[in-house]
This record gives C-alpha cells, sequence and structure tokens, in this order.
C-alpha cells in the first residue's frame, strides 16, 4: 500500500475525482488538490489552472505577464501589426496593447482607439512560466526563490498541507537493502511572489537519512522547523574552485549545498557504508552529517541537486564570533594553499594550508582527534575519496560561561566546539567535500600536474589531485603535526 493525504490505499483506490483514472504511477503518486477534490495533474490543469487572457485556455509552459494579466506568447501581440510582443516594451493606450511602431500612429489618429481619450502608459513585460522557476528577463527567481519552493515542498514531503498541492508517500518505517536506493518523485505547484510556479522534487533514501538525524539528535519535527518554517537563505556560490551553490536554514542550523550528478550517484552508491560508519562512531567523527538528498527541477531547467548537511560553525551564543576560518587539505603548494594579504583585501576570508602558523591546541582531545582522523581517513581512503578538506573556525575570544547545548559529541562539548586554554581559544572543526571521487578524469590531471610539476623542478608530491591512499596519509600527517596536546 502507499500512503497520501493521511490514509492508506490500494493503488487502485486512490483515483482522480474527475476522470476516476488511477493516480499512481511508477510507485509514486502524482496529482493536486483543489475544493476538497484531488485531481491527476491533466484534470487540474483543465479545471483550476490559470487561464491566459487572450484565448481563454488554461496556461501550461512559458507565460508571460503584461498589464496584470496572464498571456500565452502567442496570444500578445500588437493590435495593429499583430507583432509578437514578448520581447520588447509593449505601449498601453486604453485596453489595447502596440509596438513601439505603432503606438504613434494610434496617438496622431487620435480615433483609432476606442478610448482615444485614455493615456498611453509603458508597461513592462515579464516572462515566466507556469512551473518554470526563472523570470525569463532577469534570472532573479533561481536564486532568490528556489530556496521558497524547497523549503515549501520539505514542509509538504513529510506530510505538512498548509502550501502544495501534492504529496509523496510515506516513508519507510524500517531500514533494508532497498531504503537505501529508495527515490520518492512528485510535482508540485506552489505561489512564490505572485507566480504560481511547478516544480518536480525528488528524495533520497528518505528512511535512511531519517536514521543519521535521529542518530545526531535531530528529531524530524525540529528539521522541518529550520528547513521549512521560513525560506532558505543564500543561494551564493561558495569561495572554492567546485562553483557550487550554497544555501542555510533561516536558523543557520543547516547548509544546503548543491552536487554534480556525479557526486549525487557517488553519495547513493556509498550511502550504505558511510551509515555504517557513522553508527559506529557516532559521538566522534569528523565526517559531514548528510542530513537529507534531494532534487529540485524547474521546467527548461537542469535540476538542482543538493545535500543537507549539518553547519560546523553552528553556534549556540550569538555572540561568538569566528575570527579565522581555514581549508585544510594537507597540500603545501605556495602558490594554491596560501591565502595573500591583496586577496584578503578583495575580501576572500577562507584561509588555507600555509596561512595556520599557530598548532590547533586540543589538549586532551588531541589523541582522540588523531584517533577518529585516522579511523575517518580509513574509511574516505577505502571508498576512494579525495579532495576533500578539514574546515576549521577559530575564536580567539569565547564567553566565559557556556549556554546549555549537547554533550555527547566530542567536537561540540563546549558553545558547540571545542574550547582550549593556554591560550583560551574555541575551535569548530569538521570534514567536508567528501563526494569527489578519485575517477579517471583526477587520474588523468593527475598525471598532467605531476609531469608539469616535475618538469618544472618544482616537488609533485604537492599536486593536489592524487590517489585516494596518498591523500589520505597526506591529510592525516599534516593534520597530525599541526594538533598539540597542551
Amino acid at each position: 500500500f502507499a500512503s497520501a493525504l493521511g490514509e492508506h490505499w490500494h493503488p487502485g483506490c486512490f483515483a482522480c475525482d474527475e476522470c476516476r483514472e488511477p493516480l499512481m504511477t511508477d510507485e509514486t503518486f502524482k496529482f493536486r488538490t483543489a475544493d476538497g477534490a484531488v485531481f491527476c495533474p491533466p484534470c487540474y490543469a483543465e479545471k483550476h489552472s490559470s487561464k491566459c487572457s487572450g484565448c481563454g485556455f488554461a496556461l501550461s509552459g512559458r507565460f508571460l505577464r503584461y498589464n496584470e494579466l496572464l498571456w500565452h506568447e502567442e496570444c500578445l501581440v500588437c493590435n495593429t501589426c499583430s507583432a509578437p510582443l514578448a520581447d520588447q516594451v509593449a505601449y498601453t493606450h486604453g485596453k489595447n496593447a502596440y509596438c513601439k511602431d505603432h503606438i504613434a500612429e494610434q496617438l496622431m489618429a487620435g480615433e483609432g482607439c476606442p478610448d482615444g481619450n485614455q493615456p498611453v502608459t509603458t508597461n513592462k513585460i515579464v516572462a515566466g512560466a507556469h512551473g518554470d522557476a526563472v523570470l525569463a528577463k532577469d534570472g532573479q527567481l533561481r536564486n532568490a526563490q528556489v530556496g521558497e519552493a524547497m523549503a515549501a515542498a520539505v514542509k509538504f514531503a513529510h506530510g505538512t498541507y498548509d502550501t502544495l498541492s501534492q504529496t509523496i508517500p510515506i516513508t519507510d518505517t524500517s531500514l533494508s537493502s532497498a531504503s537505501y536506493a529508495a527515490k520518492f518523485s512528485s510535482q508540485f505547484t506552489c505561489e512564490l511572489s505572485g507566480f504560481s510556479v511547478s516544480f518536480e522534487f525528488e528524495e533520497y533514501a528518505p528512511a535512511v537519512f531519517r536514521d543519521i538525524r535521529q542518530m545526531f539528535g535531530v528529531s524530524t519535527p525540529d528539521f522541518l522547523q529550520s528547513m521549512s518554517d521560513k525560506p532558505l537563505t543564500g543561494g551564493s556560490i561558495g569561495e572554492g574552485k567546485s562553483g557550487q551553490i550554497f544555501y542555510f536554514s533561516w536558523d543557520k542550523r543547516f547548509v544546503i549545498k548543491t552536487l554534480t550528478l556525479a557526486e549525487r550517484q557517488f553519495l547513493v552508491r556509498c550511502l550504505k557504508d558511510y551509515h555504517n560508519h557513522l553508527q559506529g562512531n557516532t559521538e566522534t567523527t569528523l565526517l559531514p552529517r548528510f542530513y537529507a538528498l534531494f532534487k529540485v527541477k524547474f521546467p527548461k531547467e537542469y535540476p538542482m541537486r543538493v545535500v543537507v548537511m549539518h553547519n560546523v560553525f553552528l553556534t549556540p551564543d550569538p555572540t561568538i564570533r569566528i575570527q579565522e576560518q581555514y581549508d585544510l587539505k594537507g597540500v603545501l603548494d605556495p602558490k594554491k594553499r596560501r591565502v595573500t594579504d591583496k586577496q584578503r583585501a578583495a575580501g576572500v576570508t577562507t584561509l588555507k594550508d600555509l596561512n595556520l602558523t599557530e598548532p590547533i591546541r586540543l589538549g586532551r582531545l588531541a589523541q582522540l582527534f588523531n584517533t577518529t582522523l585516522r579511523l575517518d581517513c580509513r574509511f574516505l581512503m577505502d571508498h576512494g575519496m579525495m579532495d576533500y578538506s578539514l574546515l576549521l573556525g577559530v575564536c580567539k575570544s569565547p564567553p566565559d560561561s557556556d549556554p546549555a547545548c549537547s554533550r555527547l559529541f566530542a567536537w561540540q562539548k563546549e558553545f558547540g566546539g571545542v574550547l582550549a586554554s593556554n591560550p583560551r581559544t574555541l575551535y569548530y572543526l569538521g570534514i567536508i567535500d567528501i563526494l569527489q571521487e578519485y575517477n579517471l578524469k583526477k587520474m588523468m590531471e593527475h598525471a598532467y600536474k605531476t609531469s608539469l610539476t616535475s618538469l618544472s623542478g618544482k616537488d609533485p608530491s604537492h599536486v593536489s589531485a592524487c590517489q585516494a591512499a596518498v591523500y589520505a596519509r597526506r591529510f592525516s600527517a599534516f593534520l597530525t603535526a599541526k594538533v598539540a596536546d597542551s
């Protein structure tokens, strides 16, 4: 059976109220609701979709908003020459629209317009789409409102019916081998800044990621509150070379990062082993905590795949300020692993290996850190992962009193981090960017850069792209040397 709208159904019994066709296809319900009834997408479009102001038929695909009305592209034309107005500024005289070549004729004729005494106004045509999250003219919706769409989808996908008109079947209640490959898809429609936006939403292995969240004390209500009470913020490209886009939950508890198709496939492939590793090392692991894996697809756009992660720099006290942050790979290339004063002045905030001149004083946790690092690096090496980093945040003036916070996890003991003395310093740390596989592309990069470096008389061991085992040993050796026990 499957579940929808808070009820359980045989697949053939949950049907469209208009055409009576079953609503379950490929083990996924695809339907919309309106006025207490459920419809298949075609029937919903016929009865409830927005209508074109020109022809009166339902809008689908790309449309235009002009003079506070919606139009098919082919229906919005100049009243004189019937030229399409989609790619130009239109002029309104009375109730009619004109291109710039013929509005002057109407003004000169005076009687050419039935409402000749009405003033002429210039109206900008805004291109959109019934289900397209991109405004064709200025592209503002892609980053500014995808967070709003995703928050609404997460809320509805987990059983809240406030915003959208479709749902995803309830996920598995127990884990099995099929749970790691499970994928639930649905199509949603919601209102975003006055536009009716439809998009496809997919959730991967929801039961597995729910179990991971529970391991780290994140309940489903807490997850939903952070992810969907308010739109996601951010939408900017990170400082790294990946070009991926980063969002944050409104309370900064979670980081949402876009993934490439290869990264998403790699995560799904390794998911069972990753889950097992977290189960065996919940209190101490430095690996990123992946809490959900989604895909959002807007019509005529490439899919956006995102992973939801724990925010390493989350602090329970808003007065805590992280003065320095580092991205540490264990690579000592002076050209690539040092942020210069000029780069800092240009706004680069994340420092690199050669900028870290002081030891990381973890005190009594130094031995635990080194043991955990070896275990985590063994996992990363065994799965061919490379190009990852230790994200390190340094607060040199932590508060005197520690507010109540979780004590269950080794690296979040004090103020959500690790408090060191002599001098008094607060560290936030965790491994990030583990989804790069040492694949054919990286092999070719390694061969090319090694040859180039050797020919120039430099040390080829500083080449970042290398075999997973070499990368893990170099990474571990660098950090072990940087960590002090006093």
